[in-house]
């Protein structure tokens, strides 16, 4: 019977292996570009941009999900 610690040692081992034949795959590095997106349609996120300062705002329906403080809005 192996101890714990035996089979963290195989866990990482097969970790490990996992790990290099993925990196040494040429078809997955060339199907990973193809598919990266250009810069003008990634999602950035911005969190020093303080919208409590923001009076008004609109939405434009493309469900995207955020959190406002509008108590001005709902005025």
């Amino acid at each position: 019977m192996k101890q714990e610690t035996d089979l963290d040692i195989d866990e990482m081992k097969r970790h490990d292996h996992i790990h290099e034949s993925f990196a040494s795959n040429a078809e997955l590095r060339k199907r990973y570009i193809r598919t990266k997106r250009e810069p003008g349609h990634r999602i950035f996120a911005n969190r020093s941009l303080q919208l409590d300062r923001i009076k008004f705002s609109d939405f434009d329906m493309d469900y995207t999900l955020a959190l406002y403080k509008s108590p001005e809005f709902e005025e």
